[in-house]
């Protein structure tokens, strides 16, 4: 369709530029397509414009919706379609017609071999040739494009041992086409299985160590397992000898000679092996025997009696902590809510920092501009607050902090996924932090909501007492959360642990653990506890122990990080993502990888001019060279009428030397060779900014001023392997000749440190007596490993002289 047929079909708003101009052949309104609609109502809200920006749009009406999969919308779809030719009716004479019982006779012998030459056909093809493989993917594509052969077969799998089924798994029914891989098959039932495995197992079912099988461990027969369900269905048909049960429905199992041909539908029933062994060997730990593994224990293994707090419990829709604990309210004595009420509520604008954490600003609008945005997340909504109210500023501070913690949560959580996806670890991926908005009652007439839980004395009393003006501003808090099942599942208490050996228990004890070491010790997630949900399990009510202990009810600061990482106990998770030991070192350096991606980063380079020229330097005096940067005298030779060596010019190098006087120790001129690959500098540097030609643009350019030797370590661990060598070599010696080879190895090594490495920290002159640069030899030793080596080459120098 041409935009003349259809004038509708463009996206062009009134003024030139409005719109995104795209071509829709089915819209039926001029103007703006809808997405461009919604981004121009939301210039005052960039989060929801852009989240106009990233829903799908239907290429043929414009139309966005979130669950749009295809390019097409199920209306233009129809649209798009062909219609359909009518069916002629076909005309017969009267004396052409052949009688009814002729026709139904002959019918019937050509459908019946016509059908089993397709069988034998579909057995020959499955032993010789295998059929077509087809991906995942383009397996759902193709159904869900309403495409196929118009076959489709329902498929009963079961996941079982080689011996019997398991019987905590149920049996799970879905229907393909015939054109459909088996191989897809596979994949999609582990995958629906693996959601109920990871609950009882600590790890996920791999697809090669799960095999496809008829009942009873019945091998699929020729290359049937790699072809089409189609394929598989026709080839054990046509087998002498199959057991046709395995291709009724259920109801039809129970007859004595079950037909395929006399059932409802074509039916396939498969069990799915697990290889217990094999995943066994993988996760380095015993599979429990309910799920065909070798643990003799019946309970779940490593199961702790330091976990005994139920895992589930029935939870209420409001926060139950206080500062002292929570109290449970009698009947008699709990106040009857009106079944609805109104409120006004200007919702808090939540900035996102650095590290999780968040900035609260409540120069928002009211409750009438936000509530859509609530409604998009979910169609109900739960107001928390204190279920013991202590005061209005305790109140505050305790939803605030919780909507913290969930947001650091949330951070937290995303770098752990991170790393077990780096690291290819297996992890249960079912979680996430809850969406929370922190909502300011708006009081009318110093009156509070009933709901609230404050009075209208106690609002007048705390918001005019004398204290009052020094604080933060009084406000009546609501945490808002979309609402979830009553169902909780406990994984951690706030300093308790709970030690189950499932995917989902070692996923969370992990991520403590990672909290811990990813902040450096100053923080652990505790108390950590979920909600099941159509995208698995949302966590809530997460509280946290820091250095300060001042992060929320519930820290218990020193005291709570303690306890932890006395009652933690690492698990397979910790240990593949190099959790085993305090390895804090590695998570700095990976830290650092995900920070600063290595194509990301660019060199810095720092330097200077030996020389500058002396129409930039008219009133500068010109300084001599220092003998280690130039020996020979060369630099100074060059040295004219139009070049000057000044102050600017010069690069002073420094080393760090410790001082008993000094706890910081002092820094010492040091020659320029005494740097080496490897060694930790301090660099000083000016920035000059050098006008470009035109004078429109400068150049920011580094001049390099001085060098500090800070640490030397990793240059001595890198040559250590060499003077083992070196001192190795002489020791053998001693066997077989004099001691002056002794005396000439120790000559060489002193050559090594001396003449190698300069002299480090000392200004030596060439004509140092041999005490001094002895005395300074030691000294530029002490404590490191090499001085251990020259002692005992000393020793062997003695023994021997001794004997002699």
């Amino acid at each position: 369709m041409s935009a003349s047929e259809n004038p509708c079909a463009s996206c062009q708003g009134s003024s030139p530029g409005d719109g995104c101009s795209g071509f829709f052949p089915n819209k039926k309104s001029p103007g703006l397509c809808v997405r461009c609609e919604l981004i121009a109502k939301s210039t005052d809200d960039p989060v929801k414009a852009q989240e106009a920006k990233e829903i799908a749009q239907c290429t043929g009406c414009g139309q966005i919706g979130r669950n749009l999969r295809e390019p097409l919308c199920g209306m233009c779809k129809q649209l798009a379609a062909p219609t359909p030719l009518p069916i002629p009716t076909p005309t017969i004479s009267q004396s052409g017609t052949m009688s009814n019982a002729a026709a139904n006779s002959m019918s019937t012998n050509f459908t019946a071999s016509m059908q089993a030459a397709k069988q034998k056909q579909a057995q020959m093809n499955a032993i010789s040739t295998p059929a077509a493989l087809s991906p995942a993917s383009e397996m759902s594509a193709f159904r869900a494009g309403q495409s196929g052969s118009g076959r489709t077969i329902l498929i009963h799998a079961r996941l079982a041992t080689p011996e019997k089924p398991l019987v905590t798994f149920p049996n799970d029914i879905m229907t393909f086409d015939a054109n459909d891989s088996v191989s897809d098959v596979k994949k999609i039932f582990v995958d629906r299985f693996n959601a109920q495995w990871r609950n009882s197992a600590p790890g996920s079912m791999q697809y090669d160590e799960v095999n496809l099988r008829w009942p009873q461990n019945v091998a699929l027969i020729g290359n049937t397992e790699h072809g089409t369900v189609g394929n598989l269905y026709d080839v054990h048909l046509a087998m002498d000898g199959f057991p046709l049960k395995n291709l009724v429905s259920l109801a039809d199992q129970t007859k004595k000679n079950p037909s395929p041909r006399q059932t409802n539908g074509q039916h396939i029933h498969l069990w799915l092996i697990v290889d217990a062994p094999k995943m066994e060997t993988r996760l380095g730990v015993e599979l429990p025997q309910a799920l065909g593994g070798s643990a003799r224990a019946k309970r779940r293994l490593d199961d702790s009696e330091a976990g005994s707090m139920p895992s589930k419990r029935n939870a209420p829709l409001v926060s139950s902590y206080g500062k002292k604990g929570s109290a449970v309210l009698k009947i008699k004595s709990c106040t009857r809510f009106p079944s609805s009420t109104t409120m006004k509520l200007r919702i808090a604008q939540i900035q996102e920092q650095e590290e999780g954490e968040i900035d609260v600003d409540w120069d928002g609008g009211l409750t009438k501009t936000v509530f859509p945005g609530l409604i998009r997340v979910s169609e109900q909504m739960v107001f928390k607050r204190m279920s013991n109210p202590y005061n209005m500023h305790y109140d505050s501070w305790a939803l605030e902090s919780e909507l913290r913690i969930l947001h650091r949560g949330k951070f937290f959580w995303d770098i752990f996924k991170q790393v077990c996806e780096q690291d290819g670890v297996d992890y249960c991926k079912d979680f996430s932090f809850t969406d929370a908005y922190l909502a300011e009652e708006i009081v009318e007439k110093d009156t509070p909501s009933t709901l609230s839980g404050v009075t209208a004395d106690r609002y007048m009393q705390e918001m005019y007492e004398p204290e009052s003006a020094d604080l933060e501003p009084l406000r009546v808090i609501w945490l808002i959360e979309p609402r979830r099942t009553t169902e909780v599942t406990k994984y951690s208490g706030t300093m308790t642990q709970v030690k189950r050996n499932t995917l989902p228990f070692m996923t969370m004890a992990a991520f403590a653990h990672f909290s811990l070491f990813w902040s450096h010790g100053k923080m652990v997630f505790v108390d950590l506890q979920g909600s099941p949900t159509e995208h698995g399990q949302v966590l809530f009510d997460a509280m946290t122990h820091t250095r300060e202990g001042d992060s929320g009810p519930g820290d218990h600061g020193y005291e709570g990080l303690e306890e932890f990482i006395k009652n933690h106990t690492d698990n397979r998770i910790c240990t593949e993502i190099g959790m085993k030991e305090l390895m804090i070192e590695k998570e700095k350096h990976r830290r650092c990888k995900l920070a600063f991606p290595a194509d990301a980063m660019q060199p810095q380079n720092q330097s200077n001019w030996y020389f500058t020229p002396r129409r930039h330097a008219l009133q500068a005096e010109a300084l001599p060279f220092n003998a280690q940067e130039d020996p020979n005298g060369i630099l100074a030779g060059l040295t004219n009428e139009d070049y000057i060596h000044c102050e600017e010019n010069v690069v002073k190098f420094y080393q760090h030397v410790p001082s008993s006087s000094r706890p910081e120790g002092r820094m010492k001129p040091t020659d320029p060779v005494a740097f080496r690959t490897g060694d930790i500098v301090e660099v000083q540097a000016s920035i000059a900014m050098i006008p470009q030609a035109g004078g429109q643009k400068t150049k920011l350019i580094g001049i390099l001023r001085s060098l500090t030797l800070l640490d030397m370590r990793h240059r001595q661990a890198r040559f250590k392997l060499s003077f083992h060598f070196i001192f190795t070599h002489a020791f053998l010696q001693f066997a077989i000749e004099e001691k002056d080879v002794a005396e000439r190895s120790l000559s060489a090594y002193k050559g090594v440190l001396n003449g190698t490495k300069r002299k480090v920290g000392y200004d030596h002159s060439d004509d140092d007596d041999e005490s001094s640069s002895e005395s300074n030899y030691d000294s530029a030793t002490e404590g490191s490993h090499v001085n251990v080596l020259e002692r005992h080459v000393r020793r062997r120098i003695e023994e021997m002289t001794l004997d002699d």
